[in-house]
């Protein structure tokens, strides 16, 4: 038993050492430890049917490709992505602008 132990300690260690390294920690949904960073999906166009609402004149609420970061809960071990800062600019961007002004 003193193996596993050792081994959930270094797991452990490990886990805080990783989330002390990250500028955004979220918690995990169904367990609420803290997720680790675990990389970054790039969604091509190829594979994204965007929405577009008839508020935005039929534009979409993002166009690939777009890049999300992939975090994973060290706990049990549930998977969540968001959305990378960059294109959270560009949403907020787009969702902003007045949709009377370009009628015009």
């Amino acid at each position: 038993m003193r193996g596993k132990d050792e081994a959930l300690l270094r797991y452990e260690d490990t886990v805080e050492a990783i989330l002390d390294e990250q500028e955004f920690v979220p918690e995990c949904p169904q367990c609420r430890e803290y997720m680790v960073e675990t990389g970054r999906q790039v969604v091509q166009a190829a594979s994204f049917a965007p929405k577009r609402p008839e508020r935005l004149r039929g534009g979409a609420i993002i166009e690939a490709p777009f890049s999300m970061t992939l975090y994973m809960c060290p706990s049990c071990f549930t998977m969540e992505y968001a959305l990378s800062e960059e294109d959270r600019s560009r949403i907020g961007d787009r969702l902003s602008r007045d949709p009377e002004a370009d009628r015009k």
